[in-house]
C-alpha cells in the first residue's frame, strides 16, 4: 500500500508543484461549484450564498460551513443512496453502472458473494452479533434521524463493513489496498453526487476483482453443491453453466448500452423491448440530436462580420458550430 502511494505521489507531484506555484494552492479547483448544482437537497438563501462563494473562488471547507446540517443530509443522500444508486441500479434512473445493468439490484449479489468469499466470513456466534447488533442499531437511527426511503443501503451496507473490519486478517496483505480503496473512495466522494459511469472508474478496479472472484470461485462451488457432490469444479459440465450465465450478463449489458446510446444520442426516446427489434429491421436512419444547433450555426455563420461579433449560447457545444465570439448564459428565476 505504501509503494502505491508513493507512486501515486511521484506521479502527481508535477501536478502539485504547479497547482502550487500559480494557484497557491495544491489543488486548484474544489467542490463548491459542483455542490451548487447538483446538491439534490438546496434552498434559494443556500444557493444565492453558494453563488457568492464560487464567484470570490472560496475553498471546499468554506461552502460545508455555508450550512453544515445541509451539508450532512447530501452527504448521506450521496454515500447510502446516489453513489449505491448508480453501482447496483435501484430502478431510480435509466442510467447505471451496475455489473448487471438490466436488472435492478442483482449487480450488488456477486460483489458480496465475491466479498464473503474472500473475507472467509463464516455463519458463527461472532460474526452473527456483528451483523445483528449493527442492522438493529442502523435501522433505529435511520427511523429517529433519516429517512428509511432514502437510507435504507445503510442497513446492508454498514453490515457487510463491519464484517469486513473483523475478519480483515483473513485477507491476502497484496489485497487489502484494493479492499481500502473503495473505503477511501466513498467517503471523500460522497461530497458530491457522482452522476456519470467513467466517476465509478477508480472504483471498479475492486468491484470487478470481487466479480471475477464470484464467477470463478463461488458460483462453480455452488453448482457442485446443487447438482452433486460427486462432479468436480473444474468439470466441463461447470464450466459450461458458468460460461452461459457470464454470456447471458454480457448480452444483457449489450442490449442496455445499445438502448442507452440510441436514447442519449437520437432524437428516439425509448419504448420497449419489441419496439427495438422492430426498429432494427427497419433501415430508418435516427435523427441526431446536434442537427439542430449545428443549423443554428450555419445560419448564424452566415451573418455579415459574424467573427467580430458576440453571440449569447444556452449551452457550451453551441460555440463549436458558431464562428463567433460566444458568452454562456443562464436564466434562473428567483
Amino acid at each position: 500500500a505504501l509503494t502505491m502511494l508513493l507512486i501515486f505521489l511521484f506521479a502527481l507531484s508535477p501536478v502539485i508543484l504547479y497547482n502550487y506555484t500559480t494557484h497557491e494552492s495544491i489543488f486548484d479547483t474544489n467542490a463548491a461549484f459542483s455542490m451548487q448544482y447538483h446538491n439534490k437537497y438546496q434552498y434559494p438563501e443556500w444557493q444565492e450564498k453558494m453563488l457568492e462563494l464560487n464567484f470570490y473562488n472560496g475553498s471546499t471547507l468554506d461552502a460545508i460551513f455555508v450550512d453544515t446540517d445541509l451539508f450532512f443530509k447530501n452527504y448521506f443522500y450521496n454515500l447510502f443512496y446516489g453513489m449505491p444508486d448508480k453501482l447496483f441500479n435501484f430502478n431510480s434512473d435509466r442510467i447505471n453502472s451496475s455489473l448487471i445493468n438490466t436488472v435492478p439490484l442483482l449487480g450488488l449479489l456477486p460483489i458480496t458473494a465475491g466479498f464473503i468469499y474472500l473475507f472467509k466470513i463464516k455463519i458463527n456466534k461472532n460474526n452473527l452479533i456483528i451483523i445483528g447488533s449493527s442492522a438493529i442499531v442502523t435501522t433505529l437511527l435511520i427511523f429517529l434521524m433519516g429517512d428509511i426511503n432514502v437510507h435504507f443501503f445503510a442497513i446492508i451496507g454498514i453490515p457487510l463493513f463491519l464484517l469486513g473490519l473483523f475478519n480483515i486478517k483473513n485477507v491476502q496483505k497484496n489485497a487489502l489496498p484494493l479492499f481500502l480503496l473503495p473505503v477511501m473512495f466513498v467517503l471523500v466522494t460522497s461530497l458530491l453526487l457522482l452522476r456519470s459511469g467513467e466517476h465509478f472508474f477508480l472504483i471498479w478496479f475492486s468491484m470487478a476483482m470481487l466479480a471475477g472472484v464470484f464467477f470463478a470461485d463461488v458460483l462453480p462451488q455452488l453448482f457442485k453443491k446443487i447438482q452433486s457432490s460427486k462432479i468436480k469444479l473444474n468439470s466441463k459440465k461447470i464450466t459450461f453453466s458458468t460460461a452461459i450465465i457470464i454470456s447471458l450478463i454480457l448480452l444483457s449489458n449489450f442490449g442496455y448500452c445499445y438502448v442507452l446510446f440510441t436514447a442519449t444520442h437520437t432524437n428516439v426516446p425509448f419504448v420497449s423491448i419489441e419496439n427495438e427489434f422492430a426498429k432494427l429491421s427497419q433501415d430508418i436512419p435516427a435523427e441526431q440530436p446536434g442537427m439542430e444547433v449545428k443549423n443554428i450555426g450555419d445560419i448564424l455563420n452566415k451573418q455579415p462580420n459574424i467573427e467580430n461579433s458576440y453571440v449569447m449560447i444556452p449551452a457550451y457545444h453551441y460555440a463549436y458550430y458558431i464562428n463567433a465570439n460566444t458568452v454562456y448564459g443562464e436564466f434562473s428565476e428567483g
